[in-house]
């Protein structure tokens, strides 16, 4: 398993790496192992610098999601990866050790090769007013009595 992730962060340093396929990337047995590789090593050391070097191979963006989230669900932390940094953040998701690489690629496949992002929830929804009852003066009011201020009748 170390010698796949080896083989892969040998070309992540090289200038092949543009002529690269990433789908096929996905779907190759050593990068199946490698991903295994660096899984195990944060469970023992809780260093994320190997899976951000996996990461960095591919440069399909939908393949970099990809990736992230399956880390995310198979270790049960919440990953975000900016500017070739990894932000791996405390979750209330349980780590989901059955979690599958076959499982995941078989519906990214059937997504046309791309991510499904949830949903951003519109929270500035504005809520309409209510309109208030029209005020009435009271002057101008028909419970006014006779002979009271502006009738213009006296009594």
């Amino acid at each position: 398993m170390k010698e796949s992730f080896v083989q892969l962060k040998a070309l992540n340093s090289s200038r092949v790496k543009d002529l690269i396929d990433n789908k096929k990337m996905l779907y190759s047995y050593i990068f199946g192992e490698a991903l295994n590789y660096t899984i195990q090593h944060y469970e023992t050391h809780k260093d994320s610098s190997l899976m951000l070097v996996l990461i960095s191979l591919f440069t399909d963006r939908n393949c970099k999601l990809l990736v992230v989230e399956y880390l995310g669900e198979r270790l049960g932390v919440k990953c975000s990866v900016k500017d070739d940094v990894m932000k791996i953040c405390k979750s209330d998701r349980v780590a989901n050790p059955k979690a599958s690489l076959k499982v995941r690629l078989e519906q990214f496949a059937a997504n046309g090769f791309k991510v499904d992002l949830p949903k951003k929830i519109n929270t500035s929804v504005k809520k309409e007013k209510k309109s208030l009852p029209k005020k009435v003066d009271m002057l101008d009011s028909w419970a006014r009595l006779p002979g009271s201020y502006g009738s213009g009748k006296r009594s």
